[in-house]
């Protein structure tokens, strides 16, 4: 759960906990209307928050993309049981994930087969 506030009131936004990646994200959410989404694409991240559904606040936020996207020509489409985001890629190829992973790094120097984040 994340806390927000907003002019003097708090809003408790429930973090979305099912959400599919295939070239697009998906959101199912029941009840959703494009006047009550907040949606800012940045270069690098991705953060919805869709208030009153149900009396209740939700967050789909993706603070580090895989690679980077153009904000401009991003979207949002909402349909009566679903939210369909489409992130316009800068750079265009295939994302393996949608979350960018930090790289491993052996740790040669310490004589040890693990792995340092």
């Amino acid at each position: 759960m994340v806390f927000w506030a907003l002019r003097d009131k708090l809003i408790v936004l429930i973090v979305l906990p099912t959400c599919s990646w295939v070239g697009q994200i998906y959101i199912t959410l029941e009840g959703a209307s494009q006047e009550k989404i907040e949606a800012k694409f940045h270069s690098d991240s991705v953060d919805l928050k869709i208030h009153d559904v149900g009396g209740k606040n939700y967050r789909c936020s993706v603070p580090k993309l895989n690679k980077s996207i153009i904000p401009e020509q991003s979207k949002m489409l909402v349909k009566p049981k679903r939210i369909i985001v489409t992130l316009k890629k800068a750079d265009g190829g295939n994302w393996i994930d949608l979350h960018k992973k930090e790289e491993k790094v052996p740790a040669d120097f310490l004589g040890c087969k693990c792995w340092i984040k």
